[in-house]
């Protein structure tokens, strides 16, 4: 990183190293932020797929029952949207922060099976 900032600066396509830095820094910030957002819309996806119902409706719907969706089908999602190079395999915990952003929290279901329940 440090060759590609002083490349810029010597050959003037940045104005000084300052601003090399903070065009970097913008840069990464701007693509660590689509990468989260694609992600959600790959947990999204498959939430609306496994319970039937669009996200506008998830809170009406657990105001009745509870919702509750499989790692499985989260993993599932994922591995499909990673083999069609939607997005890059991302971490577990980008997964679970993603997860937890929309309402979901790690929880036991009645059967003791783990699963992530929407929680409005």
């Amino acid at each position: 990183m440090r060759d590609l900032l002083a490349t810029g600066v010597v050959t003037g396509v940045f104005e000084s190293i300052e601003s090399a830095i903070e065009e970097a820094a913008e840069w990464l910030d701007t693509a660590t932020k689509k990468r989260v957002q694609v992600l959600d819309s790959v947990i999204i996806e498959a939430v609306e797929k496994y319970i039937g119902k669009k996200r506008s409706e998830w809170a009406m719907v657990a105001a009745v029952v509870d919702i509750h969706i499989p790692p499985k089908a989260i993993k599932n999602a994922i591995d499909e949207a990673v083999a069609d190079g939607i997005i890059e395999g991302p971490k577990l915990t980008a997964t679970q922060e993603s997860l937890t952003s929309l309402g979901f929290r790690p929880f036991r279901d009645n059967s003791g099976t783990f699963v992530y329940r929407f929680i409005p």
